[in-house]
């Protein structure tokens, strides 16, 4: 691939504003580089102020870049900028060989004095090297012999610094100027090229055995050759900044002192205190001890019991199944068995999970009746991740529907409710939900199940009244009607007494006529006649009944011909 080819594939991928500064930079800035031993570009920008960019690869011959620099774009400004130029100078006849870099480059030294570390900077030339003791900008503006190529590292070293120029490096600044050398091309130490490691602590900690348990305490970190009193550590042929303590003081001072941790807490050693350490300083601790840790995922248990007809649940975090380790306020308990690697993360989420969704508290008992304790049995049960332990749950699950179950004892009758498997509730706890509107009634055995709606819709009224009416097993006479509705209802038989009864019920059309007594010598009123006849039906029918008609209008005389 030509390089104007692959300035065009690189220009359609590059967003408008980049290529816009690309353009910019190629025009005011200076293109340098060379031809790598693959035969690839090397390339920098640089400005005329001696600022020059990370560097740019360029392979031709398979249409790719690169650049060091940490940009997500899919083509950064250095890339295009150089690429821009580059085309420009073939254009022009430039060879890339020939063009010429600034004049001098920055190189450090570290020297240690005293017990410290200081910083010395050089202006390095073809053929000279000098201790650069003034700012930058002030080297650049004593002519063109002073171009220094310069990167952003080289500025933010300067900037960090300001106008300290020689003793020891402030222990503030020696990890962020530590980042900053990582990125420069040259770092001196005792006349050698300086190797740079990564921070490491002053202090670490250690897990001895003692007795049953462990003791736990921190001490000085034996792998640090020597310290430097601006926080700087000689270990394995490295420079490496000391990181800070990230400790309070009291743990700190804890710590020094040691803690035992005594058998029951061996998973909270493992599981929870030395991982936590960890994340702030390095841990030594008993090869035995740490492989017998498991990585597992805490999971919730539900303990669900009932008292007095009360739901009972306690929900807590544990480890393994069956539980080696269980979450306590914050400790882990350890239970026997293997010992649990801790996952805060995953705690953290199953606590979340378990206020927000089941409106529980981790380590505490909630006491729930009723309705409530069906919904968070529910709830638990759209839960995958809670098991629950005990019976509690199973008491307060939903049943299937009820059916009516009408039973004639005697001069009495008994009606029920039941699920197909034979779960019960009394008609006295169905009518009395329907009467306050709950869509669920209480199982007698545990649990709940729907309400009849529509059976309660067309026949509820009727059940209130015999229930009602009902004394103990005995169902009054008037009120045998109303049970041998019931009994048609259901499309089951009434029973004899109740079907003689049944001109009362659906196929009354009226008091039947009654002939009057042979004997009479008396004339009735047609009032006194229908009064007559009533009596007269009452009586034949083995109803009773109360005559009420006014003083003087033949009470007597009716009663006297029935």
């Amino acid at each position: 691939m030509q390089a104007d080819e692959l300035l065009e594939t690189v220009r359609k991928e590059c967003a408008p504003p980049v290529w816009s500064r690309a353009v910019s930079q190629a025009r005011s800035g200076q293109l340098t580089g060379k031809r790598g031993s693959d035969g690839s570009l090397e390339l920098r920008m640089g400005t005329k102020g001696g600022m020059i960019s990370p560097q740019v690869t360029l392979d031709l011959e398979h249409g790719e870049w690169s650049c060091d620099c940490p940009s997500n774009e899919p083509v950064c400004v250095h890339v295009a900028a150089a690429l821009i130029a580059f085309v420009q100078a073939e254009k022009e006849g430039r060879p890339l060989d020939g063009v010429q870099g600034p004049a001098a480059t920055v190189s450090y030294e570290l020297v240690e004095t005293e017990g410290s570390l200081m910083l010395k900077r050089w202006l390095k030339r073809e053929n000279s090297k000098d201790l650069l003791t003034a700012r930058l900008i002030e080297e650049r503006q004593k002519g063109e012999r002073s171009q220094i190529a310069t990167t952003r590292a080289d500025v933010e070293i300067e900037l960090l610094l300001g106008s300290l120029r020689d003793g020891p490096i402030p222990r503030a600044f020696v990890l962020k100027l530590f980042d900053w050398l990582h990125q420069v091309e040259e770092v001196t130490f005792a006349d050698a090229p300086a190797k740079l490691g990564e921070p490491v602590h002053a202090i670490t900690a250690r897990v001895e055995k003692r007795g049953e348990g462990f003791r736990l305490s921190v001490g000085p970190n034996a792998a640090l050759e020597r310290i430097y009193k601006n926080g700087v550590a000689y270990v394995k042929g490295q420079l490496c900044p000391l990181r800070d303590v990230e400790l309070s003081d009291t743990d700190l001072t804890a710590l020094r002192a040691g803690r035992n941790f005594e058998p029951h807490e061996l998973a909270d050693l493992v599981g929870r205190v030395i991982p936590a350490l960890r994340q702030r300083l390095p841990v030594q601790a008993p090869r035995e001890l740490l492989e017998g840790a498991v990585a597992m995922k805490p999971r919730v248990v539900l303990q669900a019991d009932v008292m007095n007809g009360v739901l009972e649940v306690l929900p807590t975090i544990v480890y393994g199944d069956p539980p080696s380790a269980r979450v306590d306020e914050g400790r882990l308990t350890y239970l026997g068995g293997p010992v649990p690697l801790r996952d805060s993360d995953a705690e953290i989420a199953l606590t979340r999970t378990v206020h927000t969704r089941l409106g529980l508290e981790l380590g505490r008992r909630k006491r729930l009746e009723g309705e409530a304790a069906l919904k968070l049995s529910e709830r638990v049960r759209g839960l995958g991740a809670v098991a629950v332990s005990g019976g509690g749950m199973e008491s307060f699950g939903m049943r299937g529907d009820l059916s009516p179950d009408l039973r004639i004892e005697g001069d009495g009758f008994d009606l029920s409710f039941q699920t197909t498997k034979g779960e019960r509730a009394s008609a006295e706890a169905v009518v009395a939900a329907w009467r306050h509107g709950s869509p669920l009634v209480a199982l007698e055995g545990g649990g709940f199940a729907p309400l009849p709606n529509n059976f309660l819709a067309q026949h509820g009224h009727l059940v209130s009244a015999l229930l009602a009416a009902k004394q103990e097993k005995e169902l009054p006479k008037a009120s045998r009607i109303d049970l041998g509705r019931l009994c048609e209802a259901l499309e089951q038989p009434p029973p004899p007494d109740v079907a003689a009864l049944r001109a009362l019920g659906r196929d009354f059309a009226g008091i039947p006529d009654a002939p009057l007594p042979d004997g009479l010598h008396a004339d009735l009123r047609d009032y006194q006649r229908a009064g007559y006849r009533w009596l007269r039906f009452l009586s034949n029918t083995d109803l009773g009944g109360l005559l009420a008609d006014d003083m003087g209008l033949g009470k007597t005389l009716q009663t006297l011909c029935v």
